[in-house]
């Protein structure tokens, strides 16, 4: 009895669950939805992160300052890319919400 409530449940979720992820776009899409810029400011924030823990495997505090330094530009970097595309989307679309992946907890300064 406990499979048939169990089937009886999953039917009634089932078109529940594949309407909303139909309409939500994958991280994929939504990456490819920015601008080059902002792809490329991402990636190399993403990289930069890596080369922290490289440095401190070579014991060189010039390399670990120096691998500090390049993931702070990057950082910085991408979120004046990001304030820029936000901006640029609020003036072509003042009704259109914000998006949220970008722009959840920031602050423009």
């Amino acid at each position: 009895m406990a499979g048939v409530a169990r089937t009886t449940r999953d039917q009634a979720d089932a078109p529940a669950v594949a309407s909303a992820d139909a309409a939500r776009p994958s991280a994929w899409q939504r990456f490819n939805a920015h601008t080059p810029r902002y792809r490329v400011a991402l990636a190399g924030w993403i990289a930069s992160i890596v080369l922290i823990p490289a440095s401190v495997l070579l014991h060189s505090p010039a390399a670990t300052g120096v691998a500090i330094v390049l993931t702070w530009l990057a950082i910085h970097n991408f979120r004046r890319v990001d304030a820029r595309e936000r901006r640029a989307q609020a003036d072509a679309d003042p009704d259109a919400p914000s998006d949220p992946a970008t722009s959840a907890g920031t602050t423009l300064r």
